[in-house]
């Protein structure tokens, strides 16, 4: 029996568990690493241990600013510039999407958004 190494790993950061939870469903397939944080000291643990080809990450984390998802940008091009990053937001003010692009996001998409349309995002950026 052959183990099929991975290809690739996602980090999908956001503080609805619902969310995460349809993200890891869609975007997991052989070969993908989905991994899950719900808050910017988790997505922090996980990007010490592992490197990620593409992220989705959400702008609210429940913090008291209610920007922490820049914060996680930064440290995942930090650790990665080459990282695909999906910032995801409710707010979609010009200012915060200029900012989402300035801090490393290479796609900024308002909620909603289905989990396969960023599956379609990653995919034309050839990490699936």
């Amino acid at each position: 029996m052959s183990v099929e190494a991975k290809k690739c790993s996602i980090l999908v950061v956001d503080d609805e568990v619902a969310i995460l939870f349809a993200f890891k469903d869609i975007l997991s397939e052989p070969g993908i690493s989905v991994d899950t944080a719900q808050s910017i000291e988790e997505a922090t643990d996980l990007l010490t241990v592992n490197h990620y080809e593409g992220a989705v990450v959400d702008l609210r984390l429940g913090g008291s600013n209610g920007t922490e998802g820049f914060e996680v940008i930064r440290l995942i091009k930090k650790q990665n510039p080459r990282c695909k990053v999906v910032m995801l937001t409710a707010f979609a003010q010009s200012e915060i999407r200029e900012r989402a692009f300035n801090e490393g996001a290479d796609f900024f998409k308002e909620k909603p958004v289905s989990p396969e349309e960023i599956r379609t995002l990653f995919a034309s950026s050839g990490i699936l």
